[in-house]
């Protein structure tokens, strides 16, 4: 296995709506995926708030910035348990470059059958139940395919 620490790791997720239990999950997720992968920087204008009521000037900042460690990443863990349109945004984008995209949503989540009917090779989708449902799938799935798809 190659050093995972080297490789980029994008971690894509609706914060705008979310709620501090699922914010919490994020963080707790990132603590744990920042043990073995570089992972992007969230996007910090704004004072670090996300309220869904930005400017204009603001949502371009947001958006090329996300694209920016997004197009420098080696792979995108793409968590979809609340319907966001920046998320398939960002798995699209992924495939279109080639990235990997491993997709999760909690097991009772709604996620749509676009979302979940993607048929590329770089993509796997599954459900979970617990953050330890998703470790093992990043280790073996999502960073297979980034070593496999490493260009720097």
């Amino acid at each position: 296995m190659l050093p995972s620490s080297r490789l980029r790791l994008f971690l894509s997720c609706s914060l705008t709506h979310a709620g501090d239990e699922f914010r919490a999950f994020i963080g707790q997720l990132r603590a744990e995926l920042s043990r073995s992968f570089e992972l992007n920087e969230w996007y910090t204008g704004n004072g670090g708030t996300i309220s869904g009521s930005e400017s204009a000037d603001e949502c371009h900042k947001v958006f090329r910035y996300n694209v920016d460690q997004l197009l420098h990443s080696h792979g995108v863990l793409a968590e979809a348990s609340h319907a966001s349109t920046g998320v398939g945004v960002e798995i699209a984008l992924a495939l279109a470059q080639n990235i990997p995209v491993l997709a999760v949503a909690r097991r009772d989540a709604r996620v749509s059958s676009f979302i979940r009917g993607i048929d590329s090779e770089l993509f796997f989708f599954a459900f979970y139940d617990a953050i330890d449902d998703i470790l093992p799938l990043v280790h073996d799935r999502l960073l297979q395919q980034m070593s496999a798809s490493r260009v720097s």
